[in-house]
């Protein structure tokens, strides 16, 4: 652990030794009070197209007293869990406000778990669907999002602002066909 590290070194070339060198402090920062360390979102679909969504996060927390969430258009709000204990959360200009714990130590993180549906039309042969994580208006480390299709169906495109860990095996005589047609 370095307590002043080396900036610039020089090596003088010349006796006598001199130095001539303008120093500023660097510029004031605004401390960040939340952060999300990790946030991972499971949608589960069903046939009739709702769509059930757990997103849970890892909060570090230094002063605020409240999350202010706001969910997707036509979301529907089933829990909030705050490290575990159901919370009854209040409304305000359209963003859920969910109290947060103040830790002692600002490096633990709080555990928050959000349930919620949104109602897609019935699935059919095919559809189109778009999800969106609720919004934070918070700096994000590290986000992963899982999503579980109905029994026969399949995910073929997908797209948005997060890239796949990897191409989703599909399942189903579909999938066989397809893992067998790259295997020829």
């Amino acid at each position: 652990f370095l307590q002043n590290p080396i900036l610039k070194a020089y090596r003088f070339s010349l006796t006598p030794h001199w130095i001539e060198m303008n120093i500023s402090g660097y510029a004031s920062q605004q401390m960040i009070n939340i952060a999300v360390d990790h946030a991972k979102f499971a949608t589960r679909i069903d046939r009739n197209g709702q769509a059930v969504t757990v997103a849970e996060y890892r909060i570090k927390n230094s002063s605020l007293q409240f999350l202010a969430m706001e969910l997707p258009a036509k979301a529907e709000l089933w829990t909030v869990k705050v490290n575990g204990e159901k919370k009854r959360i209040s409304l305000s200009n359209g963003k859920f406000l969910v109290p947060l714990p103040r830790n002692k130590n600002t490096d633990d993180p709080i555990a928050v778990e959000v349930t919620y549906a949104e109602k897609n039309g019935e699935l059919g042969k095919a559809s189109s669907l778009k999800f969106s994580a609720p919004v934070l208006g918070l700096e994000t480390m590290f986000s992963r999002w899982i999503v579980e299709v109905p029994e026969n169906y399949n995910l073929n495109e997908y797209g948005g602002n997060m890239l796949p860990m990897r191409n989703p095996q599909r399942i189903g005589l579909g999938g066989v066909l397809a893992r067998f047609a790259k295997w020829m």
